[in-house]
């Protein structure tokens, strides 16, 4: 069984690897935690702002890496025979999960949800919702 998945935040992730930790999966298993970064004004090229976006992006990458590095250790403590892989990229969350989801060949996605409300889904539109809608394998959306 492949599974993927895609953390964002600290007590979100946490939520996600509980669900799968206390989930029956088919083994031989694999898993990739997957942590994507949005770009920040990546396209803004005048002096000082470039050089603060860039540290800002660095920061989030190094945070998210971190982050990725600590769930792999809690699964791996709990799923030894697991092979568990970690990846942190740069993009729009919705194509680069869907996009990985598709390369990697997942057989089920892990997604978590901070459960907003209506109007503001509408307005910034939701991850997790769009995994949902357009993935090609299996989805469970983990909510806290």
């Amino acid at each position: 069984m492949r599974v993927l998945i895609a953390v964002q935040e600290q007590y979100y992730a946490e939520q996600q690897i509980e669900f799968v930790l206390n989930h029956h999966w088919e083994e031989p298993l694999s898993i990739m935690l997957l942590h994507v970064v949005e770009p920040i004004g990546m396209d803004y090229q005048h002096e000082p702002g470039k050089n603060l976006l860039t540290e800002l992006h660095s920061l989030h990458v190094e945070n998210g890496t971190k982050l990725v590095h600590s769930l792999a250790q809690k699964l791996g403590m709990k799923l030894a025979q697991a092979n568990i892989q970690e990846k942190v990229l740069t993009g729009y969350a919705k194509e680069v999960i869907l996009s990985e989801i598709e390369e990697w060949k997942a057989d089920v996605a892990v997604v978590g949800s901070h459960g907003r409300r209506d109007m503001i889904r509408k307005l910034i539109g939701s991850v997790s919702s769009a995994v949902l809608a357009y993935a090609p394998c299996s989805v469970m959306v983990v909510r806290p």
